[in-house]
Parts: structure tokens; sequence; C-alpha cells
């Protein structure tokens, strides 16, 4: 009898705790509303890519989402979960970054924000600096391709 309890109450503890972590996300900020204001900024200057995306999610959601200098740490510090490329949808953003480094930055690593999932690997999305230039751009990419090219690895955040 004891030993029931004991096995229900860590079942209950565990189910309470991936709760948790599923939901650290704010239910009133919705990334879609990220993706239509970088998008609406397009042929402005943005700054580099991954401040351009720190930039937008901080306005969009009046201050409760704040990415730091961070790569891969600031997106789990601020309740982002990684998911399967193949299902992003606009909103999640596209990270590039170095293979089992995921804060080490190298040259070559670019983050994005999806705008339209095309299938096969291909995405709409809008960033700053995709020609070095950091001016924000609409355009298509395929992430995988060019993190290959670089050797690098494909992360995508979900907020």
């Amino acid at each position: 009898m004891q030993r029931r309890f004991l096995v229900t109450l860590i079942a209950a503890i565990m189910a309470m705790l991936s709760l948790t972590t599923a939901t650290q996300a704010s239910p009133t900020f919705n990334p879609v509303n990220a993706a239509n204001l970088a998008a609406s900024r397009q042929g402005q200057w943005g700054d580099q890519c991954k401040q351009f995306v720190n930039d937008i999610f901080r306005e969009a959601s009046r201050g409760e989402v704040a990415l730091g200098g961070g790569y891969y740490s600031d997106f789990v510090k601020e309740g982002f979960g990684r998911i399967d490329p193949s299902a992003a949808w606009r909103g999640d953003v596209i990270q590039i970054n170095v293979r089992g480094y995921g804060d080490r930055y190298e040259p070559g690593m670019h983050t994005a924000i999806v705008m339209d999932n095309l299938g096969g690997g291909w995405f709409n999305v809008v960033d700053s600096n995709w020609q070095n230039d950091e001016i924000i751009r609409v355009h298509q990419w395929n992430p995988h391709t060019y993190a290959a090219q670089r050797g690098m690895e494909v992360n995508v955040w979900r907020y």
C-alpha cells in the first residue's frame, strides 16, 4: 500500500514538473506578432541578426521576452522550446549554431524569424544582416543546407 502511494506521488510530481516546463511561455504574447512586426520593418536598418531578433521579441512582447547576448542559453532561459524544423511556423526562430557549443559564436552563425514553412527544409524568413549590411529582409532560406555547408547545426525555437 505504501509503495503504491509513493509511486502515485512520484508520478504526480513528475507530471506537474513537465507541465510547468511546457507552460513557461506567456499566454498573453503571441510570437506571430513578432514575425509580423519584423516583416513590417523590411528595408530598414536592423543591426546584427541575433540582436534584431532580441529587439523584435522584446518590442512585440512589451518587454516580457528579454533575450540577451547568449545564443542557445537565452532561448532556454526565456521559455522557448526546441522543435522539429519541419513543424516550424510563423513566429518560430531558426538559429544556426556551432555544433555542440550552442552559445559559442563563430562566423557563419545566423538567426531568423519564420514567416512561412515552405516544406522540404525551405522557409520564408525575416532577418537582419543576411547580406552583411544590417538591413532587414524577407527571403527564402534553407537553413539545413546553409548549416551543412558550414559544419554547424540548425536549432528551431518556439515560444
